[in-house]
């Protein structure tokens, strides 16, 4: 066997990885040679660097720091990584995909979500755009439906309301508008990606009561009566369900808890925490 680029005979078979390649011009002349070990391709077995937060997936090449101290050098390097910065982004798409991911990082770093809701972001906003979901829609309305669902498939308690408020800070947008598309993305989703219509409320009930820094019998009091009201307590919203449940728990426990921080705290109006602790215990009356 010789190498079609550069006639050479010298072909190395890389046991490991499974391909052969030329000593002399380093070109892989075949991949799919069966490898040795673990069965498993290389690429297979190292696929972790892959960044999904970033336009080119992390595998671009980046310019590195200098010690240089000549400012003639220095200029030269910041005019090298501009053209550098400039050639990564070639075309259209490639600027849109990494507005997109930049506008999804600046959201999740608002709302103190975990990096992995970020990367699951952006895994989606590639699928809908791959399924020309986003196709003239305007970006700053895509991206916290898109983020959302993140949160949705990840089972973080962040409600419509939280993320769409902090969104409309940094972009004013018309609440309607995305609504609409938040049920025309779940609806695409929902299946394939097995995102549910919303988070559960033992969710809220953990992330509240940490938040609201309540003692060990408040949090066991609070659990219990979720478990009581039963399911016709389901109807409410997650989030008032358990500002109520919680107010509960605090006048049961004897903790000091006012109604108004617990509704600073969990984003819920006075009004809804004391009509959900009135339904609440409506319900636990009937079952005794």
């Amino acid at each position: 066997m010789i190498c079609p680029s550069c006639g050479s005979a010298g072909i190395f078979y890389d046991r490991e990885r499974g391909e052969l390649i030329c000593t002399s011009c380093g070109l892989v002349i075949y991949d799919r040679m069966p490898a040795e070990g673990s069965g498993k391709r290389w690429e297979e077995e190292n696929i972790t660097w892959v960044d999904q937060t970033r336009h080119d997936l992390g595998i671009g090449s980046e310019i590195g720091k200098t010690d240089n101290p000549s400012p003639a050098f220095r200029s030269q390097m910041r005019r090298l990584k501009y053209l550098h910065r400039i050639s990564k982004v070639s075309n259209w798409k490639e600027r849109g995909e990494r507005d997109a991911l930049i506008e999804i990082d600046n959201l999740c770093r608002s709302l103190s979500l975990p990096r992995s809701v970020k990367v699951e972001a952006c895994v989606i906003y590639r699928k809908a755009r791959s399924m020309k979901l986003t196709k003239g829609r305007d970006l700053r309305i895509v991206v916290p439906v898109v983020v959302l669902l993140a949160c949705r498939r990840l089972k973080i308690p962040r409600s419509e309301k939280e993320i769409f408020k902090i969104a409309a800070q940094r972009h004013p947008f018309e609440k309607k508008l995305v609504q609409k598309i938040f049920r025309k993305f779940l609806f695409a989703f929902k299946k394939e990606m097995k995102i549910e219509d919303g988070v559960g409320v033992e969710d809220y009930l953990g992330r509240f009561l940490t938040q609201l820094n309540a003692s060990g019998s408040t949090s066991e009091i609070a659990m219990k009566l979720f478990k009581k009201s039963g399911p016709r307590a389901r109807a409410r919203p997650p989030a008032n369900l358990s500002a109520a449940i919680i107010y509960l728990a605090a006048k049961i426990s004897g903790e000091k808890m006012s109604i108004r921080k617990i509704s600073r705290i969990t984003g819920v109006s006075v009004s809804s925490i004391s009509s959900g602790a009135k339904f609440v215990e409506k319900l636990l009356q009937e079952q005794q």
